[in-house]
């Protein structure tokens, strides 16, 4: 059965979701912070969609290889 207020109980216990999600979001992904937080991986994603977070990648260059 799914919890309904999962997210409500979650703050209640770590605070600012905004400093505690999308940290183990981008350390792990979506599936380690939900295991984290006991909760599902759409559950996960469902907030940060909720809440405008979005997925960017980028490219740097490599470091000049010494000769």
């Amino acid at each position: 059965m799914a919890k309904r207020n999962a997210m409500a109980v979650l703050e209640k216990e770590k605070g600012d979701l905004h400093k505690v999600i999308p940290p183990l979001v981008n350390a792990g992904g979506q599936k380690l912070a939900a295991t984290e937080l006991n909760v599902s991986q759409a559950t996960i994603s469902e907030w940060l969609t909720r809440n405008r977070y979005v997925r960017k990648v980028q490219y740097v260059p490599l470091e000049a290889q010494p000769e």
